[in-house]
């Protein structure tokens, strides 16, 4: 079986390839109050662009070799890799159960099994990602820079 992976890099500006669904990894009510992402909460991030979720494992990034590559596998029947698509939602000064905020709320996103952070930095990357942000897992789970929100939130179209 062929495996898409795609290399995960960010910029600055709003992009329809920017956007990821939260996939919760527990039942939750079809509606109501219980439909919110809350500090701690383990999720899966499927990228909507190419139906792949995002994924970290114990590789080192190509530019970055002490912080680990951030790519995506694809959804459908092979669950070899779900355990390295767990994220965990850290909001910061979160008392427990709080609701995640987009542009206000601020989190990390750390990798359940390695516990890493998702981070990135100012270097371009070359030509072949179009001069884009690496993307990788840092291992400083307290460093400022991991601090991540949630610029926009686009319906799915479903509800």
């Amino acid at each position: 079986m062929d495996v898409l992976a795609v290399k995960v890099t960010g910029y600055h500006h709003a992009d329809p390839n920017n956007e990821w669904q939260i996939i919760p990894t527990h039942d939750i009510p079809d509606h109501g109050r219980g439909r919110v992402v809350r500090h701690k909460d383990v999720v899966q991030l499927l990228h909507v662009r190419t139906n792949s979720y995002l994924l970290t494992h114990d590789v080192a990034s190509p530019l970055m070799p002490t912080n680990q590559e951030f790519t995506t596998w694809p959804k459908g029947d092979d669950m070899s890799r779900y355990n390295d698509t767990l994220f965990q939602f850290d909001i910061s000064d979160a008392h427990e159960g709080q609701a995640l905020s987009s542009k206000s709320g601020h989190f990390r996103l750390v990798h359940v099994p390695t516990r890493v952070a998702l981070w990135t930095y100012t270097s371009r990357l070359p030509d072949w990602a179009f001069n884009q942000q690496e993307v990788n897992g840092n291992k400083n789970l307290l460093d400022k820079s991991n601090i991540w929100f949630v610029d926009d939130v686009v319906a799915d179209g479903s509800k």
